[in-house]
């Protein structure tokens, strides 16, 4: 009788509660509300406003959807966050021109157990401290000149030596052994390790389940209320501990780096070898960030810049394979100005058509479709629209990168249009002050591993009458589907 009390009171106060929220929703309306009141958008439900017009599985394809009925700047309300949602290289230019509004980002619910503690999730000094570490260490000079491009040409090698077994021998599954040449370089840049092949396995299924998991949206991140849904539709429970064990990877490589500091093993040479982790160690010691901040920031770079970085590759592959004019031109530019395996980032001006590629692919496979998003720290201007302070800011880049409205043909893998007078951007990178901090260093692997792969060898569909799949799995990064190639060495 008292449980079935205590049910009865339970199921009165939420009604109530429901009811009260219904009726704030209808009749209330803040600042937010009747200052974005005139950007289009759909109808939204009191509560819930429009959360269940996205696709949980899908967000780019909902997001594209609104975009063809409503235009390349409108308005949502997910939950009670008032949301605008631009595309369009036009609107894209407006994190530059109006960068200090855009600098700060949206910390949803799931991430905000890390806010503050590295560079993605963090705003303000914090994360202009964080972030400019990173930026120290992989400038053009230290990229050109230090360990870093050694250890992408010795990579390089080793995994041309690792897949090729003659000329009619089929790879199976190319982008795996992609992932584990960008895994290699990454680790060796952020913890200074090598590790055996098991644990670089293991490294890449953690960071690709835990980036492609947490691409799905989330209706908890704006009605908390709403987080057995979210269980039922996804594995979240694998976010955590895909994430501890990626954290606890980088605390056994700092007590190992320590280690060797106190015993001694520090000569000139690891000095000069520094990984990034020990530079953040430095900040800690001198009072200046949080521990958790030591481990985590390193692992943006492994999470963003391993999973960009190998899917972007993996998909320079995939167009080589399905456009073969497009290999042959690229690897006649390669064959005339490279003689020998001497190349740095620094001769990327000689290599118009294979930027050409790169750019290409960036826009063509879009891997960062829909990225983190921002929040406007003071009213401002758009496309002729108010939006006001405090509200959220999605960028549509899959659109921006795929509609009719912005480019000519754009289902057609076309490297020439970036060769033209008419010079237009990809927003792969991002745009503002906000911009990729590590863009650098994954567009330098990037042009080192694909001028190295197609200067030796011509990559073939093994399976002519059938192209690589280029649709890609939805996540935080697209990834790329596993296929198959045969490799003929080049002559």
């Amino acid at each position: 009788m008292v449980v079935l009390q205590i049910i009865n009171t339970f199921i009165v106060v939420l009604l109530l509660l429901v009811t009260i929220l219904v009726i704030k929703d209808l009749v209330y309306t803040d600042r937010k509300k009747r200052l974005n009141k005139l950007i289009p958008g759909p109808k939204g439900i009191p509560i819930f406003g429009n959360l269940f017009q996205i696709n949980v599985n899908d967000l780019p394809t909902s997001l594209n959807g609104l975009y063809k009925k409503y235009g390349s700047i409108y308005r949502l309300r997910l939950g009670n966050v008032e949301t605008v949602v631009l595309t369009g290289g036009g609107n894209m230019e407006s994190f530059i021109k109006n960068w200090k509004i855009f600098e700060d980002r949206y910390i949803r619910v799931s991430r905000f157990f890390t806010k503050d503690l590295e560079i993605i999730f963090s705003n303000g000094d914090i994360h202009n401290k964080l972030k400019n570490v990173l930026i120290g260490e992989i400038t053009a000079r230290k990229l050109n000149n230090g360990p870093s491009l050694f250890n992408v040409k010795k990579y390089v090698g080793d995994l041309m030596n690792k897949i090729y077994k003659d000329d009619d021998t089929v790879v199976e599954n190319l982008p795996f052994y992609i992932k584990e040449l960008v895994s290699k370089i990454m680790v060796k840049f952020t913890y200074g390790r090598e590790e055996d092949d098991e644990t670089y396995a293991k490294i890449i299924f953690k960071v690709t389940r835990l980036v492609e998991t947490a691409g799905h949206f989330m209706y908890s991140d704006y009605v908390p209320l709403m987080l057995p849904i979210d269980l039922i539709n996804s594995n979240k429970g694998s976010i955590l501990s895909d994430f501890f064990y990626l954290r606890n990877y980088s605390k056994a490589c700092l007590e190992k780096l320590k280690n060797n500091s106190d015993t001694g093993d520090n000569d000139e040479t690891t000095k000069a070898n520094r990984p990034l982790i020990d530079f953040y160690y430095d900040m800690y010691l001198n009072g200046e960030i949080k521990y958790e901040s030591v481990l985590l920031s390193p692992m943006d770079l492994l999470l963003a810049g391993m999973d960009t970085t190998a899917n972007s590759l993996s998909n320079i592959m995939v167009a080589l394979i399905n456009n073969p004019h497009v290999q042959e031109k690229m690897f006649q530019e390669i064959k005339n100005n490279n003689t020998s395996d001497d190349i740095s980032y620094s001769d990327n001006t000689k290599y118009p058509y294979t930027n050409a590629v790169i750019k290409e692919t960036h826009r063509y496979f879009s891997v960062v479709q829909i990225p983190e998003p921002f929040i406007t720290t003071d009213d401002v201007e758009v496309n002729g629209y108010k939006i006001a302070k405090g509200t959220q800011i999605i960028k549509n880049l899959a659109s921006t990168h795929l509609s009719e409205e912005f480019w000519e043909d754009p289902l057609k893998f076309n490297p020439e249009r970036f060769l033209t007078e008419e010079k237009k951007k990809t927003y792969h990178f991002g745009a503002g002050k906000r911009v990729c901090p590590g863009r650098f260093f994954g567009s330098f692997i990037l042009f080192l591993s694909a001028i190295l792969l197609v200067k030796n060898f011509k990559f073939v569909n093994p399976n002519p009458h059938e192209p690589i799949n280029e649709k890609g799995v939805v996540g935080l990064v697209k990834q790329c589907i596993d296929f198959k190639v045969i490799l003929k060495k080049r002559q």
